[in-house]
């Protein structure tokens, strides 16, 4: 046994609960619908889970939040905007918009697209006004 913990303990449903949870927790945010979904994946009841993320959120160490902050900024590094995150957020379970992408004005996500764009193809802006100029050879 690890660390004098009886066997009985470690099959206990929410001291299992709790250790999942908290291993979880060590390795990244997670948001509080992902938890609960993962406990469930590992044939945890919600009788047992709920009141264990209700303590961790009092705790402090689950915190929907801090998770959509720390995930927005994650996308944003990534090139992703604003629309996209909102959904990956939501798929989430997190239906609040992070403060950090609230500071950002449409004039920065307009600059943040341009450099992605930039990063993923090479475009500058003269290649892309020659693409937009019309062929004179089409007839419609």
């Amino acid at each position: 046994m690890a660390l004098g913990q009886s066997k009985a303990a470690k099959e206990d449903p929410e001291y299992r609960a709790r250790s999942v949870a908290l291993k979880l927790l060590a390795r990244r945010e997670h948001s509080r619908q992902e938890l609960r979904l993962k406990l469930m994946q590992r044939k945890l009841m919600p009788e047992v889970i709920d009141p264990v993320l209700d303590e961790y959120e009092e705790e402090g160490w689950l915190d929907d939040a801090r998770f959509a902050d720390v995930y927005a900024r994650q996308r944003m590094d990534l090139g992703y905007g604003p629309l996209r995150i909102e959904s990956e957020l939501q798929q989430r379970g997190v239906f609040q918009r992070p403060e950090c992408m609230t500071d950002i004005s449409d004039q920065q996500w307009a600059d943040r697209a341009i450099q992605a764009r930039r990063r993923r193809f090479g475009l500058g802006m003269r290649a892309l006004e020659a693409r937009e100029e019309p062929d004179d050879d089409l007839v419609t």
